[in-house]
């Protein structure tokens, strides 16, 4: 039951910090939402690269935490942010018309996978 309340309050806050992240403006046409791998791309060494690192580094985080108590491994222990931006490169290399989530989803999906290898083998 602990895990349960434990992993709604996690969804309900990622839920949250991802609608405060959102400018409140109606009628303003440019809203920073998750960007395309062409933005992520294309914004590297500019002021938006950090919205965008920002972005990927919240998204992950919070899918992480999710990932982790279901599947009761530390998905982020012992991993540098630097590895997922590097895994982000590349992906959005091949797939310049996808959002980011699209990568960061890849890279922890990856880690739970070698994690989980790795905890049947002890």
């Amino acid at each position: 039951m602990f895990k349960t309340n434990l992993l709604s309050m996690i969804v309900l806050i990622f839920i949250a910090i991802i609608c405060i992240n959102k400018e409140a403006n109606a009628f303003d046409h440019t809203t920073r939402g998750e960007p395309t791998c062409k933005d992520w791309i294309k914004d590297k060494n500019t002021p938006t690269e950090k919205e965008n690192v920002s972005w990927i580094a919240g998204y992950v985080s919070g899918l992480a935490a999710v990932l982790s108590i279901e599947n009761e491994i530390d998905l982020l222990k012992n991993e540098s942010i630097n590895n997922l931006f590097g895994w982000t490169d590349e992906y959005c290399k091949r797939h310049p018309n996808e959002r980011i989530s699209g990568p960061a989803e890849d890279y922890l999906f990856d880690i739970l996978k070698q994690k989980k290898h790795v905890n049947s083998i002890n």
